[in-house]
């Protein structure tokens, strides 16, 4: 499952992870773009994905916040056991690795 948090409309990245995600076998929902941290978050309760992966491209004080307020619902719901993974630009990926969130990383330098 995927979505492009917050106030991004980028999902090009996102889109390409989940293609190679269905090429290898994994049934994938995506969730859009712009997509409010909660509603996200409301949704991976209700369905329990393997991996929930998490795209943002814009500022990385941005994103501070919003890897805040996911990270507080989060605990609030109870999901310490959710996979999430994100991709975005270098700082922003900078900012997402500080917030601990995230059992993998992708900001664009990887090789397919």
């Amino acid at each position: 499952m995927g979505a492009a948090i917050g106030n991004c409309v980028h999902i090009s990245g996102l889109h390409h992870f989940l293609k190679i995600a269905e090429k290898e076998g994994f049934e994938t929902l995506s969730l859009g773009p712009a997509v409010p941290v909660k509603k996200l978050l409301e949704v991976v309760k209700e369905r329990n994905p393997q991996i929930v992966a998490v795209s943002y491209r814009l500022t990385p004080e941005t994103a501070a916040v919003i890897f805040q307020e996911m990270k507080e619902e989060v605990l609030r719901l109870g999901l310490k056991d959710a996979h999430f993974v994100f991709g975005g630009t270098p700082p922003v990926t900078n900012v997402a690795r500080e917030s601990g969130l995230f059992a993998a990383l992708f900001d664009g330098t990887e090789p397919v």
